[in-house]
């Protein structure tokens, strides 16, 4: 029998490094510093798992943590889709995320509210599963601006340093 998810993920939970990335240009790469730069989909990679009929969206959690805040920013019912696990120019895998409309308001208001786009280093998102930590991502300069200038639009690309992990929180948030 095959470990649980929950087991699984334990297990990568404090072994990747990982970040949280804002998508509004062209391409999805990381650069030297391997925070990763802005990317979009295109009307025909917008392949990817809805999560809408989730049987507990609420088991999975991302939080922000950082300077006097620890807030929820979404559930995992705020996540209308999961793309495919990519392989990154500069190595590491990605995972974009697209949030429902009102979550990706929801997220913009708390980063602005935290102070994110005026310093994100210490800043983290926490991405929790039925109450327990199972990874933290950094939040890109890139992320920052764009939300703090209203121009983030709700899709973001966790990037994690193997495809097993990224396979891993992609079957967690598909599945919620």
């Amino acid at each position: 029998m095959p470990p649980s998810r929950r087991a699984t993920l334990g297990l990568f939970g404090t072994t990747a490094t990982a970040l949280l990335a804002g998508c509004s240009a062209a391409g999805l790469e990381t650069d030297d510093d391997a925070t990763a730069q802005s990317g979009s989909r295109t009307e025909t990679d917008e392949g990817g798992t809805p999560t809408a009929d989730a049987a507990d969206p609420a088991s999975v959690e991302m939080r922000l943590v950082g300077p006097e805040t620890d807030r929820t920013l979404f559930t995992g019912a705020g996540v209308s889709r999961v793309g495919e696990v990519q392989k990154q120019r500069s190595g590491g895998y990605g995972l974009p995320v697209v949030l429902a409309d009102a979550t990706a308001a929801e997220v913009s208001e708390a980063f602005r509210a935290a102070g994110v786009g005026e310093d994100p280093d210490p800043f983290e998102v926490v991405l929790r599963y039925d109450g327990e930590t199972v990874n933290r991502f950094g939040v890109s300069a890139r992320l920052a601006a764009d939300i703090a200038e209203g121009e983030w639009e709700g899709e973001f690309i966790l990037m994690v340093e193997d495809r097993e992990t990224a396979a891993e929180i992609r079957q967690t948030l598909a599945d919620d």
